[in-house]
């Protein structure tokens, strides 16, 4: 169940069957009206089943089991929920947006990188190089983003591509089948130097 309109408090009631319940969790209203979702609403909605556990983060997609997934800003900003979904680690990759505050459990690695070239190549290998470390470690680990199209997805596949020893390209075509994507050509370029240096 997914109910983005707005709504004033108890307005809004579940039918008996419901099997989810919606959980509204505040964020910052530039992230909504990033996200395309109405000004009005600084919201963030997530699916959450009876259990209260997360059945569904907005954008969050798994890429490998149990062990990676790839978000935007607003599934880095959702701490309760990704707590829930077990989630251990994050690297957080959104130049563009402010830091994030987690409990002192969480791995949370900020690497800020720019959608493009021009990014410092140690902040780059580094942001590769822990994902891929996180990942083989089969620590639950989110690679966010601004929006999840672009810096998560090439940083993920470069990960998985050094972790695996696996073609880089092979694994951003198998990434980015699975949902929305917008990879910056030359940011790419310069992960895929780094996996090959790495191998």
């Amino acid at each position: 169940m997914d109910i983005r309109g707005p709504r004033r408090s108890g307005q809004y009631k579940p039918p008996r069957d419901a099997r989810n319940f919606v959980e509204r969790i505040p964020c910052h209203k530039r992230e909504t009206e990033a996200a395309g979702w109405p000004a009005h609403e600084p919201t963030y909605t997530i699916c959450m089943s009876l259990d209260n556990t997360p059945t569904a983060l907005r954008h969050m997609r798994q890429i490998l089991t149990n062990a990676l997934w790839i978000g935007n800003a607003l599934d880095a900003r959702a701490v309760a929920p990704l707590l829930a979904l077990g989630i251990q680690a994050v690297v957080d990759l959104a130049a563009n947006e402010p830091a994030i505050q987690y409990p002192r459990d969480i791995v949370y690695l900020r690497l800020p990188l720019n959608d493009g070239t021009g990014n410092e190549p140690v902040v780059l290998r580094l942001a590769v190089r822990s994902a891929a470390a996180l990942a083989k470690s089969g620590m639950p680990t989110l690679v966010a983003c601004s929006s999840g199209m672009s810096r998560s997805l090439a940083v993920a596949a470069g990960a998985i591509a050094t972790a695996e020893g696996q073609d880089a390209d092979d694994v951003l075509r198998r990434i980015t089948s699975t949902g929305p994507h917008d990879v910056d050509p030359g940011l790419w370029a310069e992960i895929k130097s780094i996996c090959a240096a790495s191998g």
